[in-house]
Formats: structure tokens, C-alpha cells, sequence
């Protein structure tokens, strides 16, 4: 996984729960979504409980109020993800696509901090 560096101005806008839906190609959920700093000197950030299955990924700015994250998990981490995120005053929306041995899943989350 990449992390970003960046500014703590950067991280501390994207710091904290967000609780929204998600509208999936396959299915639909209500969960939250939390961003926080690691303790990493760069201060990247994690995005925790991608598709409502506690995944982690780490982000990497793309911009000053995006950012790109990828991570893995699941059982011998047969599960991949990706994509990007957007926040929008204290509304955070990722896209990303799921993926693990038997399938492939698209995604849209929004919620609210």
C-alpha cells in the first residue's frame, strides 16, 4: 500500500466517522466509514471498514480535497480494492471497485461526519 505526504493541514479536514450509504453494482449497505491519521512521520491517513468488512487502505493525496486509496484483505488477502475520495465540506464520497477470486464489485459511498 502507498501512503501520502503531506501537511497535517492536509490530513485534519478528512480526520474522522463517517456514516452514509453505499450503492454497489451488487447490493446495498449502511455502515462507517472512519479517515485517521497514522503516526507515521509523513501523517498518512487510512480509510477503515471499506465495504462494511473492516478493510483497511491507505490514501494518497491527489489533490486538496482528494485523494486515491488501495488496500487488501480478507482470508490470505484474496480480496482487493480501489479508488478514489472526495470531501466535500463534511461530506465524503469514495468510489472504488472490489475485487477477490470469484468476483467483482463497484461501489459508491457517501456519508456525513
Amino acid at each position: 500500500m502507498s501512503s501520502c505526504s503531506k501537511s497535517s493541514n492536509w490530513s485534519d479536514k478528512f480526520i474522522g466517522a463517517y456514516v452514509g450509504d453505499e450503492t454497489c453494482q451488487v447490493g446495498t449497505d449502511h455502515y462507517t466509514v472512519t479517515l485517521a491519521a497514522t503516526s507515521t512521520p509523513d501523517m498518512s491517513i487510512t480509510l477503515t471498514n471499506v465495504y462494511n468488512q473492516g478493510f483497511t487502505g491507505t490514501c494518497t493525496k491527489t489533490g486538496d480535497q482528494t485523494f486515491s486509496f488501495s488496500g487488501s484483505g480478507g482470508t490470505g488477502s484474496t480480496t482487493t480494492f480501489s479508488g478514489n475520495g472526495t470531501l466535500n465540506g463534511n461530506q465524503l464520497t469514495i468510489a472504488y471497485t472490489i475485487s477477490n477470486t470469484a468476483t467483482t464489485n463497484a461501489c459508491t459511498f457517501v456519508g456525513n461526519k
